[in-house]
């Protein structure tokens, strides 16, 4: 019942990829995996439709856009049923990114190589 947010306040740097990579991963190994997709463009939970329409559910369960006041509930009800809780963060500071940061026990801040984005992850 482990909860790790893909968080960076940057747009672009690779948050959608590192969340599905890793609960992929997580599955593979055996464990159960919810994944919150907590970023308004919706990728994972758009990714989820298509393989669902074709037939290819998801390994995982993915829980779309809660409600900022409902973050901390989704995430602990979650967290209580899966063995871990990956949330995809949107890309920019906000109410919702700190109820998911206060929650979470690790947080990846993935980054593009130049000194900006490094800046701008700090």
């Amino acid at each position: 019942m482990s909860v790790i947010s893909v968080s960076n306040s940057k747009g672009g740097a690779g948050k959608t990829t590192l969340a599905m990579i890793l609960a992929d991963q997580l599955v593979e190994n055996g464990l159960s995996v919810a994944v919150i997709d907590a970023d308004p463009n919706g990728i994972i939970t758009k990714w989820a439709a298509k393989r669902a329409e074709a037939g290819r559910e998801m390994p995982y369960s993915v829980t779309s856009q809660p409600k900022e006041a409902a973050m901390i509930e989704t995430i602990a009800q979650l967290a209580n049923e899966n063995d871990m809780v990956i949330i995809d963060l949107e890309g920019t500071a906000s109410r919702m990114m700190s109820r998911a940061l206060i929650r979470s026990h690790l947080v990846l801040v993935p980054f593009n190589q130049s000194p900006v984005d490094a800046e701008l992850a700090a």
